[in-house]
């Protein structure tokens, strides 16, 4: 539903919208488009078989820096909350959401000043 609504805005305003079904699709969509064919890249983090932080490493890893230099916009549709569950609303703070990264290897640990 969140895909739909986006694509409608996107198109509304003007935008050329393609979707990418999983990570495996957008990072194969970037390989063998021409450079320059996509401006920006929306990524979910939460995709089936690749997710959103892997296909935006490989998309950096592309030998064609123009390519490999897209701006790429992740965003989360769903919210982890406090006890785990990501259907409810009520999104975690900040610091407990980094810890939950950290702890699934998807961001570095950083030290406080």
């Amino acid at each position: 539903m969140n895909q739909l609504i986006a694509v409608a805005i996107l198109e509304q305003v003007g935008f050329s919208v393609e979707i990418a079904n999983d990570g495996t699709e957008a990072v194969e969509k970037m390989n063998g488009a021409p450079a320059g064919y996509y401006d920006i890249v929306l990524m979910d983090i939460q995709m089936p078989r690749m997710d959103g932080y892997e296909a935006a490493k490989r998309i950096r890893a592309l030998e064609d820096p123009a390519k490999a230099d897209i701006p790429i916009v992740e965003q989360a549709v769903r919210y982890l909350c406090d006890h785990g569950n990501t259907e409810e609303a009520a999104p975690m703070s900040p610091r407990k959401k980094a810890a939950e990264r950290r702890r699934m290897g998807k961001m570095p640990k950083t030290r406080r000043r």
